[in-house]
C-alpha cells in the first residue's frame, strides 16, 4: 500500500511540474501564458479599455488593435518587447529580445489579461520561448536563469497594469 501511495505521489508531482517550464514560467497546454481576471468596482468597459490602451502606449506596444465582439465585451491587443540576459556573463551579445502578445478583455467592472506567444528574437532568428536552446543539457542552467529574469519582468508589467487599471 505504501508503494502504491508513493507511486501516486510521484506521478502527481510530475504532472504538477509540467504546469511550469523548469518550475518557473506558467504553462497552459504546453504554451507559456500569464492569465488572470481582476475586478474593478465602478469602472465601465469603456474606462477599462481606455486605461488598457494608455498602459500599452506607455509601454511602447506595437500592433495595437481594438475589437468589440459583442455589446458586453471589448478586447485590446498589442505586442510588447523587452531585452534580458541569457547566459553566464553580462555581455551585450548575450542580451536577447523577448517579444510577446498581450490581450485585455474588458467587461463592466472586470477585465482579464493574457500575456502569451512568447518569442526570443536574435538577428535573423525567431524562436518560441518554450523551445529556445533546448537541444543541449548545458543550456538548462542558463535557461532557468533566463526564465527567472523573464518571469520577474512580466510580473513587474502585470503589477504596473493592475495598478493602472485600478486608478480612478
Amino acid at each position: 500500500m505504501k508503494k502504491l501511495l508513493l507511486l501516486f505521489f510521484l506521478c502527481s508531482a510530475k504532472m504538477l511540474a509540467q504546469d511550469a517550464l523548469l518550475g518557473v514560467l506558467p504553462l497552459v497546454s504546453g504554451e507559456i501564458i500569464y492569465i488572470e481576471v481582476h475586478e474593478t468596482i465602478g469602472h465601465s468597459k469603456e474606462t477599462l479599455v481606455e486605461k488598457a490602451k494608455e498602459w500599452l502606449i506607455d509601454h511602447r506596444a506595437t500592433k495595437l488593435n481594438e475589437i468589440e465582439p459583442d455589446d458586453k465585451h471589448q478586447i485590446v491587443t498589442g505586442s510588447l518587447t523587452f531585452k534580458t540576459l541569457w547566459g553566464p556573463n553580462d555581455f551585450p551579445e548575450l542580451y536577447k529580445e523577448v517579444q510577446f502578445n498581450l490581450q485585455i478583455i474588458a467587461k463592466n467592472e472586470r477585465y482579464q489579461y493574457s500575456f502569451y506567444n512568447f518569442k526570443v528574437k536574435e538577428p535573423g532568428i525567431s524562436s518560441q520561448l518554450e523551445v529556445y536552446k533546448t537541444e543541449k543539457n548545458s543550456y538548462e542552467k542558463y535557461n532557468r536563469d533566463f526564465y527567472l529574469r523573464i518571469d520577474e519582468e512580466i510580473n513587474k508589467m502585470i503589477t504596473s497594469l493592475v495598478e493602472k487599471m485600478k486608478e480612478p
